[in-house]
């Protein structure tokens, strides 16, 4: 009979354990042997237990590491849509903004134009400009032909409003002929092949310079400039006019500079330097200047002196009868009339009033429409008086005129 069917015979509820420990102890005493065996076997089972327990508790807190982790991640992938999610948001509020505004100019030209429709306006589209096109580019090796090809070939790209990189590259390769268009073939072959890749007009220019750029240019730009040497004086390379103009009360250097130029004469005139031999070459120039603007002045009294013989007075007094010269461009009568039949000068006409220094008011028929102001250059006469003419003459002369003027307007 085993302790533990003893045990359960003598146990009694109202006894409790106590008395199942008490019947026990007293079979063990019995059965010595029996003790170490139960407790062996418990210890066993305890152990088992124990190692179940903890493997249990090592596979919970895996388990629990792994939700963590888990969970970490959710976080921190909810923190970064939170962060892209405000990102785009910010992204499309701009958007939004930027095409408000366009709606809102499109609404006002839109407004514009039916008020300019509304008011019989036309619209006129602005004419195209046609763009020159450019040279080709050929074999030639030379830095400056290269240069001046990919130059103009991007104005040729701004004009022609072509924006798209391949693009560039199918408008450029169309301008190259002899040996630049057997090198595009040949990258042309390659591209297809996979070899190379040109799809922008950054790589086009560097992959043509490694072509066709001479590869001593840096040399000969250099070379060149040492060569380069100063033989002649600098009045060979430069010469200014310093003579200022009775229009502009300027020189042209004055004009283009902005200032006049210095001359020898200008810095000898103040010449107070310690060196005897400057002041004596500064003094030489100043006289040499004196003289010869002396004998410009002797010369231009000279010529004024036998000039004034010749000239008659161009002043005029306030009643004097003058002849007028009319010009041919002023009545249409006259276009059809040869210019040799037709009188220079017609009058006389009185002078009424002095407009400015050298122009004066006529006093004209009315049949004249023209304006009564000429300058003195015009008029010949002024001997014809109101003392010198007789006033039957003078009011003869002026009906007779008159008549002229009629029959030469008449149509």
């Amino acid at each position: 009979m085993s302790l533990r069917n003893v045990g359960e015979t003598h146990y009694h509820p109202s006894v409790g354990r106590r008395v199942v420990v008490a019947k026990a102890s007293q079979e063990t005493q019995s059965f010595p042997w029996m003790n170490e065996r139960v407790l062996e076997e418990t210890m066993g089972d305890v152990k088992d237990r124990l190692g179940y327990v903890e493997q249990n508790l090592q596979t919970l807190e895996d388990h629990v590491l792994e939700e963590l982790e888990s969970l970490k991640k959710v976080v921190m992938g909810q923190d970064e849509l939170r962060t892209q999610f405000m990102e785009l948001f910010a992204n499309l509020q701009e958007q939004l903004d930027v095409v408000k505004v366009g709606v809102e100019e499109t609404r006002q030209e839109m407004a514009m134009c039916k008020r300019a429709i509304a008011g019989g306006a036309v619209i006129t589209h602005s004419p195209r400009v046609d763009t020159p096109k450019p040279k080709e580019f050929g074999s030639k090796r030379d830095a400056k032909e290269l240069d001046n090809f990919i130059w103009y070939m991007e104005r040729y790209f701004e004009g022609a409003s072509i924006t798209d990189k391949k693009a560039k590259v199918r408008t450029a390769t169309l301008y190259l002929t002899d040996t630049a268009t057997l090198w595009w073939r040949k990258k042309h072959n390659d591209i297809e092949k996979g070899l190379c890749t040109i799809d922008t007009w950054d790589v086009f220019k560097k992959e043509i310079k490694r072509q066709f750029y001479p590869e001593n240019v840096t040399y000969e730009a250099r070379k060149k400039l040492r060569e380069l040497k100063h033989k002649c004086s600098i009045h060979d390379y430069f010469s200014y006019n310093l003579m200022r103009s009775e229009a502009t009360n300027q020189s042209p250097f004055e004009i283009a500079i902005g200032q006049q130029s210095l001359t020898p004469l200008t810095l000898a005139g103040d010449y107070r330097r310690r060196s005897p031999l400057a002041a004596q070459v500064a003094r030489s120039w100043n006289e040499k200047a004196n003289v010869a603007r002396s004998y410009l002045d002797k010369a231009g009294r000279k010529m004024k002196k036998w000039a004034d013989k010749r000239r008659r007075p161009k002043e005029y007094n306030l009643g004097d009868m003058v002849m007028l010269k009319l010009l041919l461009q002023q009545f249409k009568s006259f276009k059809k009339v040869h210019k040799g039949l037709i009188r220079k000068y017609e009058g006389p006409f009185p002078m009424v009033a002095k407009v400015g220094k050298a122009s004066y008011r006529l006093e004209l028929p009315p049949k004249l429409k023209i304006h009564p102001v000429f300058h003195r250059v015009d008029m010949r006469g002024g001997a014809y008086g109101a003392a010198a003419v007789p006033e039957a003459d003078a009011e003869g002369r002026e009906q007779d005129c008159e008549n002229d003027l009629a029959e030469d307007l008449a149509p």
